[in-house]
Formats: structure tokens, C-alpha cells, sequence
């Protein structure tokens, strides 16, 4: 009996295991984990022969300002910080010392912050004003008030109104103790230039126009001066095309005379000259530093323009500024929508 009742709950036991026994679930298989090295992008500069990097600008990306020398130093204020529009522009003004390569903040421009104003420099005074702030709602974006700067007592001084039509991006130039400037864009709302040229003359702080440039109207030409006599030329015409040709302005004559056109299409680019030379850098899609010869009426291309990585191929609205031997360029925008930049070059020029 004992060994029946045994059989039997053992018997329980098995059927009782087999109904209730569930099938293992199927093991997780973890694939294992593959580590992908990051890609690196090596950035480098770019630094053609004969350029040097100098401290890069102190209050950080700019472009659309103005640049001069006065005496031993290089000065460089106003312009748009960060993207178009009123929001950006700024009223801030310093100075750089080649001779120890350090930028110092000066006193603010006095009038409404502003870029792509003009420039003119006599001795050891500055004439700044004009501009806009590219804002495009009205036409009081443009400006017409001027000041005075004096560089030995760090002081402004507001100076005569332009009595003319305001303007945008107009190209100037100063000869002896008078400045003169010209061409621009009247409108904000359109693309419509001018051709009218005016001088300031800073002794009687008078302003009166001049003979009309005799190129077709346009916006955001470069400018310079040689030996008393003026040039101007590229920028875009009404249509936003750029242009090549290149012209020349006898003050004493009041004439504009027809010079060669220049090797490239400049727009946006900024001219400077020392006591022989002008030269143009910069520009859409541009990224070189070109010499003209006035006694010869020829254009040289010098060297590509330095940057901070070699992916640079363009500078809109740079600084250029010559000084004993040397073309200092820098700052500007590599594209329409303001990548600005705050790298500044020193090139020996040979």
C-alpha cells in the first residue's frame, strides 16, 4: 500500500511539472557596441607669404566700418557686429598700434550707431558720418550728420549736415584738406544708385557738389586717393551687377577721366593707397590684395589675402589700411548673411 501511495504521488508530481512548466523565452542577444572615432576637420590658417596674424579685434566681428591712419596709428570704428538690421550696428571706436600690436578703445562716435559710413583724414583729424543702419524701414535709416574727431584730445565734434540726398554705401576719398565722396544708394527700399559727387572742405566745414561720376550710377564702389588725384571704381550697378571698370578724378579740373578696367569684378571691397600705389582687396567672393600704378595705368595682383582657416575664399566689407610699407586688412564678412570676423593681417608689401 505504502509503495502504491508513493507511485502515485510521484506520478502527481511529474503531471503536475509538465502541466505547469513554460517554455524559457528566447535569450536576449545584445549586439555589441561599436565605437566610431569622431571625424576631425583640421582647420588651419591660411597665411600666404609675407602676411602676419596680429591681435584680432577687441569687441569682437565686425564689418561696414570705417578705417584710417592718423600719424603712427591705425583706427578702425562703427560697422554691423552680427547680421543685418538696426539691432547690430554699432558706435564704438579704437585705435591699433602697429608698433606693439594692441588695439585700445577710444571715445564712441557721437551720433546714432551706424555702418558703412564715410571717412576722410586730414592731419591728425577724422571726419566721420553719413551711413545707415540698414534697418529698411524708412528712409531716415539713412543718415546725413558728419563729426570732427581729434585724435590728440580723444574728442568729438559735430560738423555741417550733408545737404544732399542720403545715402548707402557710397565711396570716398580724401585729397589735401578737402574729402570727397560720391555714388551710393539712395533708396533702401530699391536698388537706386547715384552718381552725384561731392567735397567737404574740413577748413570752412562747407560742403558743394561736384562734376557727376561719369560710370554708370552704382553702390559699393571702392576709392582711393594717389599723388592728388582720385579713383574710383567696381561696386554694383542698379541691376546688382558688378562692375570692372575704373576711373580717375583731377580735383584742380573738376573732370573724371576713363581708366583700365580692373582684372576682377569688385564688390564690396575696400581701396586704401600709400604715396605711389592703390590697392583693392577684398570683395564677394574675392580673397586677394590687387596694386594699381598710376604712372602706368596698370593693375598688379599681389598676394591672396591671410585668414584665420583656409576655408576663407571671399571678404566683404574689410578694413584695409596702408601704413610704412605694409597693408593691414581684416575684419569684413565671408558671406551676404554676415559671418563676421574679427581677424586682423599685417602684409609686407615688397
Amino acid at each position: 500500500m505504502n509503495t502504491t501511495i508513493k507511485q502515485l504521488a510521484l506520478l502527481g508530481l511529474i503531471l503536475l511539472n509538465s502541466c505547469s512548466k513554460k517554455e524559457s523565452p528566447a535569450p536576449v542577444v545584445t549586439p555589441p557596441v561599436v565605437v566610431v572615432p569622431p571625424v576631425t576637420t583640421i582647420i588651419k590658417a591660411f597665411m600666404p607669404d609675407g602676411w602676419k596674424a596680429l591681435e584680432t579685434f577687441p569687441a569682437g566681428v565686425r564689418s561696414g566700418g570705417v578705417s584710417f591712419t592718423i600719424a603712427d596709428k591705425i583706427y578702425y570704428g562703427l560697422g554691423y557686429s552680427s547680421s543685418i538690421g538696426k539691432e547690430s550696428v554699432s558706435n564704438d571706436f579704437y585705435e591699433f598700434d602697429p608698433a606693439t600690436n594692441k588695439w585700445k578703445a577710444l571715445a564712441s562716435f557721437p551720433g546714432i550707431a551706424r555702418a558703412n559710413a564715410v571717412a576722410f583724414v586730414v592731419n591728425t583729424k577724422a571726419y566721420v558720418g553719413l551711413g545707415t543702419n540698414y534697418d529698411r524701414n524708412s528712409l531716415s535709416d539713412l543718415y546725413d550728420d558728419f563729426y570732427e574727431y581729434d585724435t590728440t584730445t580723444d574728442k568729438w565734434t559735430q560738423k555741417s549736415t550733408f545737404p544732399g540726398l542720403k545715402r548707402d554705401q557710397p565711396a570716398y576719398f580724401t585729397i589735401g584738406d578737402k574729402g570727397y565722396f560720391g555714388t551710393g544708394n539712395i533708396n533702401p527700399f530699391q536698388a537706386i544708385n547715384t552718381n552725384e559727387f561731392w567735397q567737404y572742405d574740413t577748413k570752412n566745414d562747407k560742403w558743394k557738389q561736384m562734376a557727376d561720376f561719369i560710370g554708370v550710377a552704382r553702390c559699393r564702389a571702392f576709392a582711393f586717393s594717389v599723388a592728388g588725384i582720385g579713383y574710383l571704381g567696381g561696386g554694383e550697378n542698379d541691376s546688382g551687377g558688378s562692375q570692372r571698370d575704373f576711373y580717375e578724378y583731377n580735383p584742380d579740373k573738376n573732370i573724371w577721366t576713363k581708366k583700365a578696367d580692373t582684372k576682377d569684378y569688385f564688390s564690396r571691397a575696400t581701396g586704401f593707397s600709400s604715396i605711389e600705389f592703390g590697392f583693392v582687396a577684398g570683395g564677394i567672393a574675392n580673397n586677394k590684395l590687387y596694386q594699381y600704378v598710376p604712372s602706368t595705368d596698370k593693375w598688379n595682383s599681389l598676394t591672396d589675402i591671410a585668414a584665420a582657416d583656409d576655408t576663407k575664399t571671399g571678404r566683404f566689407y574689410p578694413a584695409g589700411i596702408f601704413y610704412k610699407s605694409k597693408a593691414y586688412i581684416g575684419l569684413g564678412s565671408i558671406d551676404v548673411v554676415r559671418s563676421n570676423l574679427s581677424d586682423f593681417y599685417e602684409f609686407t608689401i615688397k
